[in-house]
């Protein structure tokens, strides 16, 4: 199979994503399942219990369909279990509230021991993660400095999280915890690909135009 270069990584195309890819999802359904079953009935341990009962089913069918786990899927599995049964038993839905909280901060951690890890440590964990592609040296230092942004954008949603935990409603929690993390990042991304779409047209059109010939 070819290889395809872009920019300092060499990718091999149609790889299949792995557990940490689905990851955002993973995290996002059990918030969904919450909010519904908390619109049908009265009783917020349902809601919670439902949601717990969700996650454990979606760590199930990922190892069904993987015949492995990801240490951070079952980390956040087990942090929806233990915070939804301790708001359970103390009949206050706030310990459940700040899993999301819980999960980032654990996230945060993660990045800032990538960020100081050696250079051979982080190209292998970048390799491990996702098959196929192969980090340059080149790369490793703007890799830092994604993560160092990434880790600090993560920090401000925690906050947010923590606040609407205590002042919001469900509503508006469940809202900031799950799609309140991506909407703010979609012109973000709009922006960068757009940047790309430019730099390939340019080295497009400069391929086509050839060498010109003197008449």
């Amino acid at each position: 199979m070819a290889n395809c270069e872009y920019g300092a990584a060499t990718v091999k195309p149609n790889v299949t994503p792995g557990p940490l890819g689905q990851l955002p999802l993973l995290q996002l359904l059990p918030l969904l399942v919450f909010l519904v079953v908390d619109a049908l009935v009265d009783d917020v341990r349902i809601s919670i219990l439902a949601a717990v009962v969700f996650a454990v089913a979606q760590l199930a069918t990922t190892w069904r369909q993987t015949r492995k786990f990801d240490w951070f899927v079952v980390l956040d599995a087990a942090l929806i279990a233990g915070m939804g049964a301790v708001s359970i038993v103390m009949e206050d839905e706030f310990f459940f509230k700040l899993k999301p909280a819980i999960i980032e901060a654990v996230s945060i951690v993660f990045m800032v021991g990538l960020m100081r890890s050696s250079d051979a440590f982080l190209a292998g964990y970048v390799g491990r993660m996702t098959p196929g592609t192969v980090l340059e040296p080149s790369a490793l230092a703007p890799m830092r400095r994604v993560m160092g942004w990434s880790a600090l954008y993560i920090a401000l949603h925690i906050a947010a999280v923590l606040y609407t935990a205590v002042y919001a409603s469900k509503s508006v929690w469940a809202l900031v915890s799950g799609l309140g993390f991506y909407l703010p990042l979609i012109p973000v991304m709009a922006v960068m690909l757009g940047r790309a779409w430019l730099r390939r047209r340019k080295l497009g059109a400069g391929t086509n135009a050839g060498p010109s010939k003197r008449p």
